[in-house]
């Protein structure tokens, strides 16, 4: 009988599982093995052969690295999801151990470049939502605003603003209906993962709608996201933020000239935000009542705006650096390697640079350095049949890092 893998942790195939959206009977077709088999993997009570754990760790592309090691820290902080749905459990376990993923990334890239502080006003600790008034909510916006210095126009490129304030904001490849997921971890950073696939106005609206929760909601009970009332009410009440944030009463006010979805089309080339949030904004402002406002729904419906807006194709979506260059930095700096990057991340590089927003690649391509060897150091080349000549080139050996350097990403 053949001894197990040593070393083999029965959770990390679980969070392996989830994290792939799969479930652990799904797992067990693809491996060709019985589903009690993985069930005993996840629980311990059997470790895999080497030949099961080759497949295992093809299968979820993920290194055997990632079975062996110390366990990531998970913050104990409230996540905040856009549905509490039953139906919603498989895509929301994934986003939660991305997040987990994304937050051990950015603890590594920490221990070596120093980020941005977390910079916005201490607002209310609210414990009961019910306390949250709507006055309130467009106060914290403005409030917000101000702090960053935003002024009453369009907000510029959201995901800049948020990383430059201490946010770390990641795209990702979630299940269709999954929308984004956020929290504060342990350290007090706040963390936005949002759907890579969304237009780059409903990306922008999953952003500004997540700062609500994390601006509102962080002291609320986790016990209150559980009660359907509650988490309506939660809801709604990131939804009147996100609108808030992204369009000032004032201002957007003055722009909108008719309450149709012809003259908010004009305006979202402007504001950048979905027609639908818009609907919702003058709704909140009172300037249409709910029987308008239900007949604007079923217009946009109508028109086929519900998954795709007009220019959504035209508004060029905003993009995650801060990890992405502080990354680079490192490696740049020889702080780190990009072996040392992969042995201390025991994550595929798939994993990484998705989470990171490096480009696909940029950690797995090892193609060598290769230079023009000095004329005074060459030798005679050989020459083929053909009679073609050829320069001789070098490949360098890079020498390892002497020591850990930290730098400033600004």
């Amino acid at each position: 009988m053949k001894s197990g893998v040593p070393g083999f942790r029965g959770p990390y195939l679980t969070e392996a599982i989830e994290c792939r959206g799969l479930s652990s009977a799904s797992l067990a077709d693809l491996l060709g093995i019985s589903r009690s088999a993985v069930s005993h993997y996840e629980t311990g009570l059997h470790t895999p052969s080497p030949e099961v754990f080759e497949k295992i760790c093809k299968t979820l592309n993920l290194p055997p690295s990632f079975f062996t090691r110390p366990s990531f820290p998970v913050s104990q902080e409230v996540v905040f999801f856009r549905s509490m749905n039953p139906a919603m459990k498989v895509p929301q376990r994934k986003a939660l151990r991305r997040l987990e993923w994304l937050q051990a990334i950015t603890g590594y890239v920490r221990a070596y470049v120093e980020l941005h502080d977390l910079d916005f006003p201490k607002f209310s600790s609210f414990k009961d939502p019910i306390e949250i008034s709507d006055s309130e909510i467009e106060s914290c916006a403005l409030r917000l605003r101000a702090a960053w210095g935003i002024g009453s126009g369009p907000v510029g490129n959201l995901v800049r603003i948020l990383e430059n304030n201490g946010f770390i904001v990641a795209y990702d490849d979630f299940d269709s209906t999954m929308d984004g997921v956020s929290c504060f971890d342990d350290e007090g950073i706040p963390f936005i993962i949002v759907s890579r696939s969304s237009w780059a106005a409903q990306a922008r609206e999953d952003l500004a709608y997540a700062l609500g929760h994390l601006i509102l909601h962080r002291y609320v009970e986790k016990s209150r996201f559980g009660i359907n009332r509650d988490f309506a009410i939660l809801r709604r009440q990131a939804f009147r933020f996100a609108a808030a944030f992204l369009m000032p009463e004032e201002s957007f006010c003055l722009d909108v000239y008719a309450h149709t979805l012809d003259a908010l089309r004009l305006q979202k080339a402007k504001w950048k935000v979905p027609i639908g949030l818009m609907v919702r904004r003058l709704q909140d402002l009172d300037l249409i009542d709910a029987e308008q406002a239900k007949k604007l729904w079923i217009n946009r419906s109508r028109r086929g705006w519900r998954t795709e807006e007009p220019l959504d194709h035209d508004i060029p979506k905003e993009e995650c650096r801060l990890l992405a260059e502080s990354i680079k930095l490192m490696v740049d700096e020889s702080a780190q390697s990009k072996s040392e990057l992969l042995y201390a991340l025991p994550l595929s590089d798939r994993d990484i640079e998705t989470l990171t927003g490096l480009p696909t690649g940029y950690i797995s391509d090892s193609m060598p350095v290769v230079s023009i060897i000095p004329p005074e150091k060459r030798t005679a080349p050989s020459r083929s049949n053909s009679g073609d000549k050829g320069q001789l080139i070098s490949f360098p050996t890079r020498n390892a890092p002497t020591k850990e350097k930290r730098r400033k990403i600004n």
